[in-house]
């Protein structure tokens, strides 16, 4: 097709436009005009032509005059209001049962819902005045009311149902959960949330009602009882139907409707609510103005203010055109850009009420992950386990713990999440078992055993062996050996019931490949391994020379950790899972002195990501955030890998307490948030950090379950801080977590972060974070790919991707810079002044161009 023609396609489809809307403004604006015109000037009949005498409102005086006026006008109020209010709340009840009762038939019963509506009203006055006369309601209210909703009631139940069908499902888990009835879960929480519907519904209920003409005058003969439709029609038919009295009349009954309609259009037209109906939504949420809360209706495609905006503060941000939560991803190199959230699975949902996390309660939750915007998620530990590390001591790598669920849990679970478009990693714990390992009670049992040969067993230094084999520490402090009872010590770089295996065992290195077959059978996508640095040791397990080797990890190579050795594990594993289909992955949770050598776990024959704690642990600031990011992607870029990113996880402190605490805390970390997912690569989320949640520092000693709390030097022992468990809804403790308690206490405060007290609220983190990935999606900038540097004032990062530009605050005052596009995503509000734009201080702004 030829330049020329392209453009006259486009000129003749943007005049029939223009032409039908021309056409459909005349339609709805010629007749009111005409009407009020009319019934200012005429008198005649309608039959007669209009003498146009002069405006004049003598006809509305005439009408208004009547001494019934008020009585008809309270009439219309008290029927009006009554079949609304009563058709809504029958239309809602029965909207939701279909909707979730999915019983036999709700769907031809849906259908005569409607049929029932096609008919004319006419040929229903027959029926129903029958049946109210059976009923002695004829010229009551009652009746009336009763009538009316009979005739709205099936409409509005369709209409409902399909709204409630967007709802997401775990709403009602919530409630459930929370111990609510059905009923109580649809009154306290569906019905809140569905106030955009019943706005909608409510509106078509009270204008069916309030000038309906034909049931009310039939079955309201009593003067005294007539509606304000009826009355007038009855004055102006007394008054030989005199057009200019008609009109007058018609207008006077109009007026109520339109003053119910603008009280309620901030529901039904300027306050579009954000469900996501089949996966697909446009959300429109905007940054306080003022300090108070408010929303602004879009005037476009896009609702952004133009950079043009005068210097009051413009309503800019969250959100934007949000695509499905579906993963449309490919199979090829999903991973490279994928959002990866993680779950640590004692503290996500409670199924049981035992209050421990479970595999049901993840199970139940995963329609919100779906909507939240996740590729896939990584589940903690889940294996059979004495629980001295949170799973992380497996005793059975092929069994899962009661405190969890069973294999066929695990095995629902996975097709639920494949269902949804969600793919699922697993932990694998590598580098030691659990001391009740049928290995390590072997190797306890008989010192000539050949498990123990599966384990570093030593003898000790001293005359009598009594001093450990070397001066090793354990990451969660003392010494790294513990001593049996026939006199050799056993290696745990973590506790003493972990203890370290030895993968120059041919035996351990084929029973890990058949560990990963088996989940890999199960239909895992992937897995993240738990200290993949650690498998291999240095030869004759040298000395450091030095305490507090703890603070050394990730800052040299020690002769426990990062050894050239592990790469060629990592090498067999890759191939291994080359050999399934759907690209599965291996994630190395690995510590490295730098990125290069990071680097070196996710070449393109080893593993497919490296969990960059670099960038986790940099200090808030555009100077080491930049030079963070900088020798991240120089690293991986070198071996042809995608960066990971991620801010916090269930062994490090909650970065919103990281990065100063309470509202700086907060402020920093939204703005942390938008630049981790606007960088190359894929991102991690961990549980809670959607809702903004901080560490809780106050944890009673005797609640603590973190084991390097009960060592001593070494860890803090505070990850319990961050492992306790999620709130869902409710204004108490344990705040929807299960029908039981959590094991460790929630926070009072924790009421007002819950994802029911976020969802909905345009100034939530949880709200944010959905645009933000719904954006990363429609964005064909982001994800993977390549981005450039920007000039920006001191404290200022700015950074462009095709299409897009992402600029971040690190200062405690305003930075003033010109627009660099069209906002589209905001942490705070801004502020603009011609063509320049005021960024409020620890803030981060996505800017599409």
């Amino acid at each position: 097709m030829t330049a020329r023609s392209r453009g006259e396609r486009s000129r003749g489809a943007s005049v029939a436009l223009h032409t039908t809307l021309i056409a459909a403004s005349a339609m709805a604006v010629f007749p009111v005009l005409f009407i009020v015109f009319v019934s200012l000037r005429g008198r005649d009949g309608w039959q007669q032509p209009t003498r146009l005498t002069g405006f004049g409102i003598a006809n509305y005086r005439h009408v208004l005059g009547q001494t019934e006026f008020l009585t008809w006008f309270g009439n219309s109020v008290l029927v009006a209001v009554g079949a609304t209010v009563l058709g809504v709340l029958i239309a809602a009840t029965a909207g939701y049962a279909v909707s979730r009762m999915r019983f036999p038939g709700h769907r031809p019963l849906m259908w005569t819902f409607l049929v029932v509506q096609m008919f004319p009203m006419a040929v229903l006055i027959v029926p129903l005045y029958n049946i109210l006369g059976q009923l002695q309601l004829l010229d009551s209210y009652a009746g009336l009311i009763l009538t009316y909703c009979s005739v709205s009631v099936p409409f509005c139940a369709w209409m409902l149902k399909g709204y409630f069908d967007s709802i997401p499902a775990e709403i009602d888990e919530a409630g459930r959960v929370d111990g609510l009835t059905p009923f109580g879960t649809f009154w306290r929480l569906i019905l809140p949330l569905a106030r955009p519907g019943l706005a909608v519904t409510a509106f078509y209920s009270f204008i069916t009602a309030w000038g309906e003409v034909a049931f009310a005058s039939q079955f309201m003969s009593s003067e005294e009882h007539y509606t304000l439709a009826v009355g007038l029609q009855t004055f102006v038919g007394q008054q030989k139907a005199e057009w200019g009295l008609m009109t007058a009349a018609a207008v006077l009954i109009t007026v109520p409707a339109g003053i119910v309609f603008f009280l309620a259009q901030r529901h039904l037209v300027a306050r579009p609510h954000q469900w996501r109906h089949k996966g697909i939504t446009s959300v429109w949420a905007v940054v306080p103005q003022g300090g108070t809360g408010g929303h602004t209706p879009p005037t476009g495609p896009h609702p952004a203010p133009k950079p043009q905006a005068p210097t009051n503060r413009s309503p800019v941000t969250h959100p934007v055109t949000a695509q499905s939560t579906e993963n449309t991803r490919a199979d090829s190199a999903w991973w490279r850009d994928a959002v990866i959230y993680q779950i640590y699975v004692r503290s996500f949902a409670d199924s049981d009420g035992d209050g421990i996390g479970d595999l049901r309660g993840i199970r139940g939750r995963l329609p919100y992950l779906k909507e939240l915007g996740a590729d896939a998620i990584w589940l903690t530990p889940f294996y059979a386990s004495p629980q001295a590390d949170g799973g992380y001591d497996v005793a059975d790598y092929r069994t899962v713990d009661p405190l969890f669920g069973t294999l066929s849990d695990a095995d629902d679970l996975v097709r639920e999440a494949h269902r949804l478009g969600l793919r699922v990693i697993v932990d694998i714990v590598p580098n030691h078992t659990s001391d009740q390992h049928p290995w390590f009670q072997a190797a306890l049992a008989d010192p000539g055993a050949p498990e123990r040969a599966r384990y570093h067993f030593r003898p000790g230094r001293g005359a009598e062996g009594e001093l450990p084999p070397n001066d090793w520490e354990s990451v969660f402090g003392g010494p790294a050996w513990t001593r049996t009872a026939d006199g050799e010590w056993y290696l745990h770089l973590f506790a003493p019931q972990q203890p370290d295996l030895n993968w120059d065992s041919p035996e351990v290195r084929a029973e890990f490949d058949s560990v990963l077959r088996f989940w890999l059978d199960l239909g895992v996508d992937g897995f993240r391994i738990d200290v993949a640095h650690g498998m291999v040791k240095a030869p004759g397990l040298p000395d450091i020379g030095r305490k507090e080797q703890a603070k050394l990890i990730g800052s040299q190579v020690l002769p426990f950790f990062d050894q050239d050795g592990v790469h060629e594990i990592h090498r067999s594993w890759r191939a291994l899972l080359d050999s399934y289909p759907g690209e599965r992955i291996g994630v190395a949770e690995a510590w490295a002195p730098d990125a290069g050598r990071l680097a070196r776990y996710v070449r393109p024959d080893e593993l497919h990501q490296a969990f960059n704690f670099h960038f986790l642990t940099c200090e808030w600031g555009a100077e080491p955030m930049r030079a963070v990011i900088d020798e991240s992607l120089a690293a991986t870029r070198s071996v042809g890998a995608p960066t990971t990113w991620v801010l916090s996880n269930h062994d490090v402190v909650r970065h919103p307490t990281r990065y100063g605490g309470g509202e700086l805390g907060g402020r920093r970390a939204r703005a942390a948030a938008l630049l981790m997912l606007a960088l190359p690569g894929s991102a991690y989320v961990y549980q809670g950090e959607e809702l903004g949640l901080p560490e809780v520092t106050e944890l009673p000693d005797e609640v603590r379950q973190d084991p390097a709390f009960f060592r001593g030097d070494g860890q803090d022992g505070t990850r319990d801080g961050c492992r306790v468990p999620l709130p869902w809804s409710g204004e108490s403790a344990p705040y929807g977590f299960g029908p039981g308690g959590s094991w460790l206490p929630q926070p009072d405060s924790w009421r007002e972060l819950s994802v029911a007290a976020q969802s909905g609220d345009p100034r939530s983190t949880l709200e944010l974070y959905r645009s933000a990935l719904a954006l990363r999606r429609r964005l064909p900038g982001l994800g993977d790919g390549e981005m450039t540097w920007l000039d920006a004032p001191e404290g200022v990062l700015a950074f462009a991707r095709p299409g897009f530009v992402c600029t971040l605050n690190t200062t405690g005052a305003p930075a003033e810079l010109p627009v660099p596009g069209r906002p589209v995503l905001s942490s705070a509000a801004l502020e603009f002044t011609g063509g320049a734009v005021r960024l409020p201080a620890d803030s981060c702004v996505w800017w599409e161009l």
